[in-house]
């Protein structure tokens, strides 16, 4: 593996469905003043870097999130693998905060980032030159497999905007397919509209594949390829958690042998992303609990198997996040309490069916019969049943929108013949 610019840091964006690593986009609109910020964790030997916004194009952070491990601080310096930071003023050894500072006698590169008591952090740099170790092309293509087969991202870094349109052939393609612009991503891509290249459901055969970008700016239109020569055929397995869960998550999966590096993206049941990180070398990762998951949600989330090119695997699983487990209702038509006289009963449990809570629903001088009970989205309960009460059956209704705690009685027919048999549904 050749050493990174600035190597601590393996940048990662994550842009509507698909994954874009890029530790470098080694370009000439990468040079000039750049900055990122965002909020930092320590926790002796382990820097968490949570990057929120970033213009870098090559050689620093990129949106995301970095776990650097095996940092060591003295008070004047810090230490990660293959990058030393200086402080000054000097401060507390295993502490952070400061003023760090780095230059790169070979491209003239440096950066000053000062990390702050109330756990934010703030990178500024100047870029002379992008790090000619380990370049990533721009433009660029690489491989994603998912479940349903393999595809292809393409992107070319823009961050200006100065390009007027971008369009690329290559396989997978019909004739030519146009990018979009993605202010949040930076550049041009396929994954904004949807329309990345499909290679099919099977492993591609003939790699290398040849992309070929055709840009045009203000200076007219010049076209640059990019290959892609490998594709990450092993996904993730055993992934974890599953099913209900009622603490922040610890996702955890069996490792995958090859030299691949990890990653985690959590999904909301919108689709959103709200968390991610990537650069991890073990099959394990607890969720740092910001943001704050939502009860009684399902969330989905993605488990990235990367090789050392950028090509990536996703597996796929979901839980659903309860601290309190769902209520549970039973209810039935009963006679004890008055001997051929039924009425509506009901029972709940809170604990998972391990104790219950007894309650009537209907104490009428008629039958009470065939009830029914159904619990929306929002968990308000409802209880329909037949009843002669009045004359002649009609349904009557039961909602309770405190977990039973409270009722509110409806009368859902009055008619001059019998209705019966209710039927419940919800949305």
């Amino acid at each position: 593996m050749k050493k990174r610019g600035l190597s601590g840091f393996l940048f990662f964006i994550f842009a509507a469905m698909f994954f874009i690593a890029a530790p470098s986009w080694a370009v000439d609109s990468g040079t000039g003043p750049r900055n990122a910020s965002g909020t930092y964790t320590w926790d002796s030997g382990t820097l968490t870097i949570d990057t929120t916004a970033s213009d870098f194009i090559c050689d620093g952070l990129f949106v995301g999130t970095e776990i650097i491990t095996g940092v060591t601080i003295t008070t004047d310096t810090m230490t990660w693998p293959y990058d030393t930071w200086t402080r000054s003023p000097a401060g507390a050894a295993n502490d952070p905060v400061g003023v760090w500072t780095m230059s790169d006698i070979a491209t003239g590169n440096s950066w000053a980032l000062t990390i702050a008591g109330d756990g934010t952090f703030s990178l500024a740099a100047n870029i002379i030159q992008c790090s000619q170790q380990e370049e990533e092309e721009n433009p660029r293509a690489w491989s994603n497999h998912w479940s349903t087969g393999y595809y292809v991202p393409l992107g070319y870094k823009d961050p200006g905007q100065t390009a007027i349109s971008v369009s690329v052939t290559g396989p997978g393609i019909t004739d030519s397919l146009s990018l979009a612009y993605d202010e949040n991503w930076g550049g041009w891509n396929s994954w904004i509209l949807e329309n990345t290249p499909f290679l099919g459901a099977t492993s591609p055969t003939g790699l290398p594949y040849t992309y070929t970008f055709s840009i045009t700016d203000g200076t007219g239109t010049w076209t640059a390829p990019s290959t892609v020569s490998y594709v990450v055929e092993p996904f993730a397995t055993g992934l974890a958690p599953t099913g209900t869960i009622s603490v922040n998550p610890a996702f955890a999966w069996a490792e995958v042998s090859g030299g691949y590096t990890y990653g985690v993206e959590l999904h909301d049941n919108s689709g959103a992303t709200i968390w991610s990180v990537y650069d991890l070398t073990t099959p394990s990762i607890a969720y740092p609990g910001s943001p704050a998951l939502t009860e009684g949600m399902t969330y989905n989330y993605d488990v990235v198997v990367r090789d050392a090119y950028g090509n990536e695997s996703f597996a796929q699983a979901s839980f659903i996040y309860q601290t309190t487990p769902t209520p549970l209702y039973v209810v039935w038509q009963d006679d004890t309490l008055t001997p051929g006289n039924m009425d509506i009963f009901m029972k709940k449990s809170t604990d998972g069916g391990l104790t219950w809570v007894w309650q009537q629903i209907s104490n009428n001088a008629g039958n009470s019969q065939l009830p029914v009970l159904a619990v929306d989205n929002t968990n308000a309960v409802y209880v329909a049943w037949q009843d002669n009460t009045l004359g002649n059956n009609d349904i009557f209704m039961k909602k309770s929108t405190d977990n039973g705690l409270t009722w509110v009685w409806q009368q859902i027919s009055n008619n001059a013949g019998n209705s019966q048999l209710p039927v419940l549904a919800v949305d």
